[in-house]
């Protein structure tokens, strides 16, 4: 004849273990979410790489431009399309962006040096600012 003692022990072992890991469950879940760092603001902060690329754009461009025949209006040109691209591109991600360069000469016989005499970028909680000058040889 089995024991009732038996049996009742099985009985609290199982009902034990349910309440340890109830009580493990709900200690853990209490604690994890003081145990998360968010990281969120800063990758929703994407002005830096935003001016970075304006900034190293702006060098391409200068860079990529073609001179015909002495002429320098296709580096007038691409900078006064890279100029409106990134105003307009800076605008859609809510940026102010201020982008001011040197007049540029039509005659290339001489290599042209473009000062960027201003490049600001201002959005939320972010500020950024430079000027540079890149020179361009059409060799």
């Amino acid at each position: 004849m089995p024991s009732l003692f038996g049996s009742r022990k099985a009985q609290f072992f199982i009902i034990s273990a349910l309440v340890i890991v109830s009580v493990l469950l709900l200690v853990s879940t209490w604690i994890s979410p003081a145990a998360v760092i968010d990281t969120s603001a800063v990758a929703l902060n994407n002005g830096p790489y935003i001016f970075d690329n304006i900034v190293n754009k702006a060098n391409e461009t200068v860079a990529i431009s073609k001179a015909v025949n002495g002429d320098c209006s296709e580096l007038i040109f691409n900078l006064q399309e890279f100029k409106n691209f990134a105003l307009s591109y800076a605008i859609s991600n809510g940026y102010d962006l201020t982008l001011t360069y040197d007049n540029i000469p039509q005659n290339c016989n001489i290599p042209p040096t473009v000062k960027f005499t201003n490049i600001t970028l201002i959005g939320n909680n972010f500020f950024a600012n430079r000027t540079f000058t890149t020179t361009k040889s059409f060799t």
